[in-house]
């Protein structure tokens, strides 16, 4: 498992319109197996599992016109690592974890 932080920009819609808050979000990432389909030996193999990512810390830069509760900007968060944002955080953890990436 490793840390991570990424920058990202959520649309919200609310009941006043659709703001776009900018979070700064720190994550910890586990890395998935891929599928194996069959074993050397020609039995049946197992399904891929997925990276797991965890939030452990969200930060709001900017608002954007909005003044969300700390639940709200944990939830926005949570929302974005599982839906929206898993392939964008998943791929951000991999290119730092890449033996060519420069700090």
């Amino acid at each position: 498992m490793t840390l991570h932080t990424i920058k990202t920009e959520l649309e919200v819609e609310t009941a006043g319109g659709v703001f776009c808050p900018k979070l700064e979000i720190t994550y910890s990432y586990l890395p998935g197996s891929p599928a194996v389909y069959y074993q050397r030996n020609g039995d049946p193999g197992w399904p891929a599992d997925p990276a797991e990512l965890e939030l452990i810390n969200v930060k709001l830069i900017d608002g954007n016109g909005l003044d969300p509760t700390d639940q709200q900007v944990q939830k926005w968060a949570n929302d974005w690592l599982d839906d929206a944002g898993y392939s964008e955080a998943c791929g951000h953890a991999e290119e730092c974890l890449s033996p060519d990436h420069d700090d």
